[in-house]
């Protein structure tokens, strides 16, 4: 009976190719995301009412000097963007409306008019983070075929 050799190149180095491959993925993952967020930010901060409506507390730190971007990790990568706690804690007050009460608690029986600053902000720039997305996506694959 005949035997049959074969020889199998290149295993060790696809081998590590693949090893590398969910890390380099995040690597991409959390940059795309911090890109997509700092766009929704940048939107967020000019929709935001500026320092200086009805309520501001001048003494404290500007609503939109408090919009930031967080990417983290989690059983996904994620970000977070929007007010920072505790400077921007209010910023859902802003966001949706409140009742208006007085320092005692007494409640005034009017409401704070909302203005939706993040909402809108993600909605608007949709079409932004979508290029952003493909973007990574044609970067990761890029540096895949480059590691052939």
């Amino acid at each position: 009976m005949a035997s049959i050799t074969v020889s199998i190149t290149g295993a060790d180095a696809a081998e590590r190719l693949l090893a590398s491959l969910p890390a380099e993925m995040a690597k991409q993952q959390r940059k795309a995301l911090r890109k997509m967020g700092t766009v929704v930010m940048n939107a967020a901060r000019k929709l935001v009412p500026q320092p200086g409506y009805p309520g501001d507390k001048p003494e404290f730190k500007p609503l939109r000097d408090t919009i930031g971007v967080e990417v983290k990790d989690g059983e996904q990568i994620y970000a977070v963007i929007g007010p920072e706690r505790p400077a921007g804690a209010h910023g859902h007050l802003v966001e949706y409306g409140h009742r208006i009460v007085k320092h005692d608690g007494e409640d005034t029986g009017k409401m704070a008019e909302p203005h939706p600053f993040m909402e809108p902000a993600a909605r608007d720039t949709r079409s932004q983070q979508d290029a952003i997305a493909r973007q990574a996506i044609i970067e990761m694959d890029k540096t895949v075929k480059s590691r052939n």
